[in-house]
């Protein structure tokens, strides 16, 4: 375990039993940080229409990978490119990730956004679906291709692996409350 890992357990909560208490259109969106770590930070984030959800994002220069966790257990990777456009309607596309050349993941009909690129991880399929989430934890790098197999990022998982505890710790504080 981390220190201070029990005071990010007590602000979670405190911070998961405010929201459950008000209306979900009193917030536009808030956040609760739980971690900073080297280039990774973790928190918990209310939306404005009620869904609560858990995030870990390393940040580069001008690129970020997040992995978010949801209630409902939607586990959703977003890549966010500042130079990239990928157009104000969604568009869907194959995309490649793999973590320390141990081999490629085919991610089929990412959502391509804005900036952003979306996959959802398949519910069905929970074991895979964890298998590539452990790898970032354990990973030193993340390479991002399109659906050629051509590079369009990079990103360093250094501290990956507890920022990706405690986005598990807080998916469990989701799970506790029992649903939003």
């Amino acid at each position: 375990m981390f220190s201070g890992f029990a005071s990010m357990v007590k602000k979670t909560f405190v911070f998961i039993a405010i929201l459950t208490l008000f209306p979900a259109a009193v917030f536009a969106i808030d956040t609760e940080r739980l971690l900073t770590y080297k280039h990774w930070y973790v928190q918990a984030v209310a939306f404005d229409d009620g869904t609560l959800a858990c995030e870990a994002t390393v940040q580069g220069s001008t690129e970020s990978f997040s992995i978010w966790t949801y209630a409902d257990q939607t586990v959703e990777l977003q890549f966010y490119l500042e130079n990239k456009w990928f157009g104000e309607s969604e568009t869907y596309n194959d995309i490649e990730v793999e973590i320390d050349r141990r081999g490629a993941w085919d991610l089929t009909d990412a959502v391509f956004y804005k900036n952003s690129i979306f996959f959802t991880l398949p519910a069905n399929n929970w074991d895979t679906a964890m298998e590539l989430v452990g790898e970032v934890a354990r990973g030193n790098r993340l390479y991002l291709r399109n659906n050629v197999g051509a590079d369009q990022a990079w990103f360093s998982l250094s501290g990956s692996s507890r920022s990706i505890q405690a986005l598990a710790e807080c998916q469990n504080l989701l799970n506790r409350s029992g649903g939003w």
